[in-house]
């Protein structure tokens, strides 16, 4: 049997390339490159990562509440287990926009989330933690509304609420 090329097909990738491109472009703008914290916070608040809670608390309580699923996770971290709780979850109520979100562990900020709309019309939010912020035994996580001024960034205590 004789091979031929007459029923090779030609295909064009330059839509997917440039998809990729953008989506790639994107990304870089959102979450800059160079050190992790920029996966936690995104390129704005990256060096926020690791900063003590209290430089930023502002004198007033959000109406806002904020809640996290599964907070027990929390209570007895073992940091040599092949699973980490670094994954934080939650709901937003009393916002009816986009609302910028600090999880803080331990009294230090570990990382920041936009809330979103669900599919069923709750605010929820979502990030992820780094492995650094948890201590071995009990980590406390508060979770903070974001207030922005020009350049001065405010955490205002939320109160916690039953999801």
């Amino acid at each position: 049997m004789q091979r031929t090329l007459s029923r090779v097909e030609k295909l064009a990738f330059d839509d997917g390339i440039e998809a990729s491109l953008s989506s790639w472009e994107h990304k870089l703008e959102v979450f800059g490159s160079g050190p992790w914290a920029s996966l936690f916070a995104g390129r704005a608040d990256a060096s926020l990562i690791g900063q003590p809670v209290d430089g930023f608390l502002a004198d007033l309580e959000s109406p806002i509440d904020i809640t996290f699923r599964a907070p027990q996770r929390f209570d007895s971290v073992d940091t040599k287990a092949a699973f980490l709780p670094l994954f934080v979850e939650g709901r937003v109520f009393g916002a009816d926009a986009t609302l910028r979100v600090a999880v803080a562990v331990n009294g230090r900020i570990a990382a920041f989330a936009d809330s979103y709309e669900g599919g069923d019309g709750a605010w929820r939010f979502a990030t992820v933690i780094p492995v650094e912020s948890l201590v071995q035994g009990r980590n406390a996580v508060e979770l903070y509304a974001v207030e922005r001024s020009g350049q001065d960034l405010r955490l205002l205590r939320v109160g916690p609420r039953l999801p």
